[in-house]
């Protein structure tokens, strides 16, 4: 099916998502990971990516079983509690700017869409709305959970994932977007809209909103 014979409903945000290792990763070097694609993007040197993935987690816990991988990108919080990489290690990084914001879509054959009534359109966008929030709300809550899990009953190590690897991210990231723009189309009018949007945006909001840490730092200070 053409993409351009879709209409697409955000369903289930997720991100910003971490990584789970065996060791105290500083600098990604001599190291396999597992990740599921855009492997390019995300290391372009330094590391070997392994890829175990084929539309399901199936094979991410053998394959750290076995020793096959150092560590892992899979989801984060309570998904990689019940995944159970905690089984297996003991260090858990986040955030990652690798996938910081991710949006599910319910996709639905454009064709399919303009024949349906109004009011099932509108029962449509309205169940995918509330689905978005409900999902957000309760996520924030059981990745809370997961990790206050993670450390009070299998002694995982959070970790903060080191402020040059995520500019180094955002650098690659860059490379390949202009990269990619300069041979798609499609992608280079998709990301100048959003990045047309962003800009008016961002600032916007940098301006108008406290900044997040500082009521954070106020009521819960990190601990040391």
């Amino acid at each position: 099916m053409s993409r351009h014979y879709i209409t697409g409903k955000e369903s289930v945000p997720g991100g910003p998502e971490s990584g789970t290792g065996e060791e105290d990763v500083q600098i990604l070097e001599n190291v396999d990971l597992r990740f599921g694609d855009n492997e390019q993007l995300k290391f372009g040197d330094g590391a070997d990516v392994t890829i175990e993935w084929d539309g399901t987690n199936f094979e991410i816990l053998p394959a750290a079983e076995r020793g096959t991988i150092d560590c892992a990108e899979w989801v984060g919080g309570i998904e990689d509690l019940r995944l159970g990489l905690h089984t297996v290690w003991k260090f858990h990084y986040t955030p990652g700017m690798h996938e910081s914001a991710s949006v599910a879509e319910l996709a639905i054959n454009k064709d399919v869409w303009d024949s349906l009534p109004d009011q099932n359109k509108e029962a449509i966008r309205s169940a995918s709305s509330e689905t978005f929030l409900r999902w957000w709300a309760s996520f924030q809550r059981q990745n809370a959970d997961a990790i206050e899990e993670f450390v009070t009953k299998h002694g995982v190590k959070l970790l903060t994932t080191p402020p040059e690897i995520n500019q180094a991210f955002l650098k690659t990231w860059d490379e390949f977007a202009a990269a990619e723009a300069a041979k798609n189309p499609f992608f280079k009018k998709v990301y100048e809209s959003q990045k047309a949007y962003a800009g008016k945006v961002v600032p916007a909001k940098r301006f108008m909103f406290p900044p997040y840490a500082l009521q954070a730092d106020h009521y819960w200070p990190v601990k040391q």
